[in-house]
């Protein structure tokens, strides 16, 4: 599940740039001539990051955040594939495939439809695109390519892992700048890691994988199949109504 132009620097949120204390007495102490020396390495990198500071993050909620829309959907969505299994069972039960296989169908349009709910459908899709990408693009355009997947964070709720995300994006964005295309999909691919909601993208790959397999099988005419070979599809989907409740987390690995 494992995922701008030269130069982009996006928007902040309440970033706050300040000379370090001791930057400052140091220039106090040794007057102008220090001052016009370089900016030590620390500082340098504080002028271009696009991201909170060591203190602010430590103070961001540390799991992606659902909206309470957004819970409302998933678990709107997820009963309702819930009661596509439950049809698909009673169709298996009574012997008949074909029907079980048109409930299936709709069981997995719904799962399709709870990957878009989640809040981090639009940065998962576009680092999808890069990956895509970036092997018949050149630098230029992979930069250029980066300019939505920072709107995407920005639109997010802040968080750890959004603040984490938005550090590997730098980083990819700096392995690029350097040519370091191999590096920076690396960079990508744990970006893509730091948003994965345990609660939510863990049982929504269990689920559409069961169902995969049990559409595959009665395709072929598996005459073995009963009605509890859809148990690990209706376990999964049960986990992220619970996950989508009002008491629910969404945690990140």
């Amino acid at each position: 599940m494992p995922h701008y132009l030269l130069g982009y620097e996006p928007p902040r949120r309440n970033a706050r740039r300040a000379l370090p204390g001791a930057a400052l007495t140091a220039c106090l102490i040794v007057g102008s001539a220090l001052m016009a020396a370089p900016a030590p390495p620390a500082v340098a990198a504080a002028s271009t990051a696009p991201t909170q500071t060591a203190r602010d993050a430590a103070r961001l909620p540390p799991h992606i955040r659902l909206g309470d829309s957004e819970r409302r959907q998933l678990r709107s969505l997820a009963a309702e594939a819930l009661a596509g299994v439950a049809r698909a069972r009673v169709a298996l039960h009574n012997h008949k495939p074909a029907r079980a296989l048109r409930d299936l169908a709709e069981v997995r349009t719904l799962t399709d439809l709870i990957r878009a709910a989640r809040p981090t459908a639009e940065v998962d899709a576009m680092l999808h695109y890069l990956r895509q990408q970036q092997d018949l693009e050149d630098n230029q355009q992979a930069l250029a390519d980066l300019l939505p997947v920072y709107a995407a964070l920005n639109a997010m709720e802040p968080s750890a892992p959004v603040h984490a995300a938005r550090q590997r994006l730098d980083a990819a964005k700096q392995d690029l700048e350097q040519n370091s295309r191999d590096e920076a999909h690396k960079e990508l691919d744990a970006m893509a890691q730091s948003l994965i909601i345990d609660g939510v993208d863990f049982p929504l790959h269990a689920a559409t994988d069961a169902l995969a397999k049990l559409t595959r099988k009665l395709r072929k005419g598996d005459d073995h199949l009963d009605d509890s070979a859809l148990a690990p599809v209706e376990k999964n989907l049960l986990r992220i109504v619970q996950t989508a409740s009002p008491a629910g987390t969404a945690s990140n690995t």
